[in-house]
Order: structure tokens, then C-alpha cells, then sequence
């Protein structure tokens, strides 16, 4: 499934912006998102300030909770070419990137054309507002047999994780996590300023290396457009 914490978060928006605080109907919802947003920009605003998954907030966590365990009890009940029960995957590898452009406005106040979420069980870049910790205790919540490959991604400023006590506070997070549920953590420790100096000298950082979503590459043969989807994800310092 691609797309899938951009799923949560449209469904944590209709809720919270709609039937809940009762701010907009579906009907306008459905024309902005019809017109890619345009002249609807405070409205926009409002769902894109809707609880987000990934900020340790039970009013979207729940959601992916509960909806994790509907779309597990669907594919369990179907069978594969082995006669097997169907797990689906949360693994976009980069088809964040391709389908973009296909995919429409969204309630969660994404434009056409603009990428998907990196990862299927941590948040999308843009909505990643609360800390490492906050992400981490989101996925946490989520029980991670239902689904294969669940995809974490994980940027660190690099001077916050080096050194033995740099080290000791990795540790620590990732044993968090391990023992709280988690298949994997996917960690990139390169620091913004890092990633754009490698776009305006590749020559000089031929063997720089970034994992993208389930799988690393070297930075500066990727296409532009996934460059700058790995360089915005946030530099959490730990």
C-alpha cells in the first residue's frame, strides 16, 4: 500500500474538520479538493492543521489502529496464488515519487504532484511536528503483525548521535522501539546543509549514501525530485 499514512491523516481530517468541530461540509471539501485547493486556502490551512499520525495523538493514532485492523481482517480472508492468506505491505519503495503525480488533491490538504508518505508506519515529512520520541510512541501503538515490511524512517542530525553518548541515546531509542513493537527502524544521520552541499558539488560526494524507503542508493545519481523528498525530512536531534 502506497500511501497509506496519507490515508490516516485524510481520514483524521474529514473527522476532526467536518464532523467534529463541523467547520466545513464534505460537499465544499469535495469541490476544494476537485480544484487542487486553489482559492480555498483557508480552508486548506485547516485540514492541514488536523491531528497528524506520528505526534503521539490518540485522535489519529486510533484511526490508523483501527483501520489497520480492518484492512487485516479483509486480506486474511482472501488467498493468494499458493492458496496463502494475503498480508498486505507497507513498503512504497519510491512509488511515492511516481504515482504523485497521479494521484489528486487530498483531504489532508496535499496537492496533486506533491509526494506521498515516505514511509507506512512514521509521518509524512511535512506533518512531523512533535519529536522522535512522539513519532516513535505513534508507531509503537500500531500492532506491526498485521502488515509486512512496515516501512520507519528515521532522520537524525548527525552531532546529536555521535560520540559514546550520542551512541548511548541511539541505543537507547532503538531498543525503545524493538521492545515496543517494532519490525525496523531505517535511519538516515546526515544533516540538511550535508545533503545541498551534494547537490551543488556532486562531484565531490559520488559515494554519499541515503536510504530512501526500504531500500539505500547513492544521493547524487537520484532524480531531483526524491533528492528533495529525502532532504525534507525533518533532522530530529535525540
Amino acid at each position: 500500500i502506497c500511501g497509506w499514512v496519507d490515508t490516516i491523516d485524510c481520514l483524521a481530517a474529514v473527522k476532526y474538520c467536518v464532523f467534529e468541530k463541523k467547520q466545513y461540509t464534505m460537499a465544499q471539501l469535495i469541490e476544494a479538493c476537485k480544484n487542487e485547493w486553489e482559492g480555498f486556502d483557508d480552508m486548506r490551512k485547516a485540514f492541514k492543521n488536523a491531528p497528524k499520525f506520528g505526534n503521539d495523538n490518540d485522535f489519529v493514532d486510533d484511526i490508523m489502529i483501527r483501520a489497520t485492523e480492518d484492512v487485516y481482517n479483509v486480506g486474511r480472508h482472501l488467498a493468494d496464488v499458493r492458496g496463502k492468506p494475503v498480508f498486505l505491505n507497507s513498503l512504497p519503495v519510491s512509488f511515492m515519487y511516481m504515482y504523485a503525480p497521479m494521484v489528486g488533491a487530498l483531504p489532508n490538504g496535499r496537492k496533486r504532484g506533491e509526494a506521498l508518505c515516505d514511509g507506512g508506519i512514521n509521518p509524512h515529512a511535512e506533518f512531523d511536528k512533535s519529536g522522535p520520541w512522539a513519532r516513535l510512541r505513534s508507531a509503537m501503538k500500531i500492532d506491526q503483525t498485521k502488515f509486512k515490511a512496515y516501512i520507519y524512517n528515521q532522520k537524525f542530525d548527525y552531532p546529536s548521535v555521535e560520540g559514546e553518548a550520542g551512541l548511548t541515546k541511539l541505543v537507547d531509542y532503538t531498543w525503545a522501539g524493538l521492545m515496543g513493537g517494532m519490525s525496523q527502524i531505517q535511519y538516515n544521520f546526515l544533516s540538511r546543509d550535508l545533503l545541498r552541499e551534494a547537490q551543488r558539488e556532486p562531484e565531490k560526494h559520488q559515494m554519499l549514501s541515503v536510504r530512501v524507503s526500504g531500500y539505500s542508493a547513492y544521493f547524487v545519481p537520484l532524480p531531483k525530485f526524491m533528492q528533495e523528498a529525502v532532504i525534507d525530512r525533518v533532522d530530529h536531534e535525540l
